[in-house]
């Protein structure tokens, strides 16, 4: 999944792979949406990827106030929904809470969805959050088996700027 944005400004962004160490790039597929992005404000322990998660919760800062997260049913986030990536684990959360102007406490979880489960253990503060559902901001690149944990550089182009000019 690609996600870019939430900057004063931002426009959208093109996503650049590279195989070679930096000599060609391909071009892989436009941002024209801010995705959903925030971080981490609280600590989140570990837990079991086996139940639901009720007694753990977690704070999340959006980058951009204006965004909402929502609450749903049990049902819903069997079906798939409210699912973000805190770190590099896969939540779903089933209650949204605004506890301050762009801040959020989720609970309810599922944990190590989608194979994270390696990757459950306590997140601190400042740890990454992406909506991965919901959010028209996220692009879901299809790419060979071949290419799973093969080392690649990408770029995220900004609109308007050139390829040489983004950082790595």
């Amino acid at each position: 999944v690609a996600a870019a944005g939430a900057s004063a400004g931002w426009r959208g962004a093109l996503l650049h792979r590279s195989a070679d160490g930096g000599t060609t790039w391909e071009s892989l597929v436009e941002l024209d949406q801010a995705a959903v992005l925030g971080t981490l404000t609280d600590a989140l322990p570990a837990a079991s990827p086996h139940v639901w998660d009720r007694a753990s919760s977690f704070t999340v800062s959006l980058l951009d106030p204006s965004d909402t997260l929502e609450s749903v049913s049990e049902a819903a986030v069997l079906s798939g929904a409210n699912a973000c990536l805190v770190g590099g684990e896969v939540i779903q959360f089933r209650d949204a809470e605004l506890v301050a102007p762009g801040t959020w406490r989720l609970a309810t979880l599922l944990r190590g969805r989608r194979g994270t489960g390696d990757a459950i253990g306590a997140h601190g503060p400042g740890e990454r959050f992406v909506l991965l559902t919901g959010s028209a901001g996220n692009a879901r690149l299809a790419l060979p088996l071949a290419e799973r944990g093969a080392l690649r550089q990408w770029r995220a182009v900004s609109f308007g700027t050139r390829l040489k000019d983004a950082p790595v």
